[in-house]
């Protein structure tokens, strides 16, 4: 979709609510995730809090930071929005809802002109959810976890339905006493792939799960530790590009990951510092690979935004406020690369040039930061390296058709009434200290003669104190 018809998909958003909103101080906001759409629009979910229930909630916002629409789900019970899209003027909402069908079940809705066209409850009995849903077929594919009732293991759920709601066919996709999970969901060309974790198929702990529900492949991807998938891009080319975090690797607790998946072979690269880091969310501009992520410190969690081509990262950036700043999701609007984050309850916007240099941040919501600093990283090479140990396997899917309960939600839309501002970018340089493996090789290679008279001295010392104690 081009600039110049934005303004009509604004006016189709637009109709999603009724005109008359509340104001929401008094509901505290949790954003799951979010969508940056290409047409100059972000979608956000998650849930708000309104008289001590959790309640889904999404959020519309256009490029210039103006609030298009926002709203939480009233639907008698708790419940979040995993995922929300676009489809044709409407928003199309998966999730989960609390003691309609079982323990948990999977939330899908359609809201269109200001009201819910049509809402329902999906579950075995136990616990199920959606994370993600993806336009297929005419209707709507939706992704997440199923674990039925006296079961002791999970599996990845696959769901589909028809654009008025209806339940076409669920399945399983996993091995029996193992837990597999779907994180995203993608369509493209009649292809429909799904991205999540498994400790499936005699990986070690667990790895990064592609599954081509087309081609009927479960592949797993990963090295000798636990390694988890959390997103994915289709590139033109076919080739896919897996994002998540790694402890398969030396770089600290956990490192960030991506890898370039194609036709059986894979290229992996991973970056991170001592603590815990990993990456959300990926895509694609101008040939460039662009992912997203978190790094968590003592001081608290900061967002990491790298650019990166098939032979590994060639820049990155830190962002930090006063507070986590929690990533989302990474898109494009044209040529500007757009990063979203939550903070505190709101939901804050930067956008960069293709060499990282921030443009413009805004927030929405009551808790946005003042400030958001963005802080080149100069220790990319050091601190970056190309996976070593991992394999890719691959094999016949094997979905098992699991049978659901369908209970229609008398749900009803609330409006809010959020606020936006510009925020306040300021760029500097991360400060970080040398990784220890590398100080401690430094601190021997330049020591090396020191070295060599200090062990037959210390021989020396160690043969002395031996004969006197004898």
């Amino acid at each position: 979709m081009t600039r110049e018809i934005v303004p009509l998909l604004a006016l189709a958003l637009a109709a999603l609510l009724p005109a008359a909103s509340v104001r929401a101080e008094s509901a505290a906001l949790a954003f799951h995730g979010a969508r940056v759409l290409p047409s100059g629009f972000v979608v956000a979910f998650g849930s708000a809090t309104v008289e001590g229930a959790a309640a889904p909630l999404a959020v519309v916002v256009d490029s210039s930071g103006r609030v298009v629409s926002s709203f939480y789900l009233k639907i008698g019970g708790r419940g979040a929005f995993l995922d929300a899209l676009l489809d044709n003027g409407s928003l199309v909402a998966v999730g989960y809802v609390d003691s309609v069908v079982g323990q948990r079940a999977v939330l899908a809705v359609k809201v269109r002109g200001g009201k819910v066209e049509w809402g329902a409850a999906l579950g075995s009995g136990f616990v199920d959810f959606a994370r993600c849903a993806a336009p297929f077929g005419g209707g709507y594919a939706l992704a997440g976890v199923t674990q039925p009732p006296g079961a002791s293991d999970s599996d990845a759920l696959l769901l589909f339905v028809d654009e008025g709601g209806a339940l076409r066919g669920a399945y399983a996709v996993g091995a029996y006493m193992y837990n597999d999970f779907a994180e995203r969901c993608y369509s493209a060309g009649g292809a429909l792939l799904l991205v999540g974790s498994t400790w499936s198929q005699n990986v070690s702990y667990s790895d990064a799960l592609l599954i081509d529900a087309k081609r009927g492949a479960f592949t797993t991807l990963g090295g000798a530790d636990r390694d988890e998938g959390f997103a994915a891009a289709i590139l033109q080319d076919g080739s896919v590009v897996v994002v998540g975090s790694t402890f398969s690797a030396p770089g600290g607790l956990s490192d960030a990951f991506y890898a370039v998946v194609r036709e059986g072979s894979f290229k992996a690269f991973t970056v991170g510092w001592p603590g815990y880091d990993g990456f959300v969310d990926v895509c694609q501009v101008g040939g460039k690979l662009y992912v997203l992520g978190y790094s968590v410190q003592e001081g608290g969690e900061r967002g990491l935004l790298f650019r990166a081509g098939e032979s590994g990262f060639e820049r990155g950036v830190a962002l930090e406020c006063e507070g986590d700043l929690v990533p989302l999701a990474v898109g494009a609007w044209g040529e500007e690369v757009v990063a979203v984050f939550s903070y505190s309850g709101s939901l804050v916007v930067v956008t960069f040039n293709s060499d990282l240099k921030p443009l413009r941040a805004f927030a929405v919501g009551y808790t946005a930061p003042p400030l958001v600093r963005v802080l080149e990283v100069k220790s990319v090479g050091q601190r970056s390296r190309a996976a070593e140990g991992w394999s890719l396997k691959s094999q016949a899917l094997a979905p098992k058709r699991v049978e659901l309960q369908s209970a229609p939600l008398a749900a009803e839309l609330a409006p809010l009434d959020l606020p936006s501002r510009s925020v306040a970018v300021e760029e500097g340089v991360l400060e970080e200290g040398e990784p220890l493996w590398k100080t401690l090789l430094r601190l021997i290679e330049g020591n090396i003669p020191l070295l060599i008279l200090a062990i037959p001295l210390g021989a020396v010392v160690i043969a002395v104190i031996l004969k006197h104690r004898r």
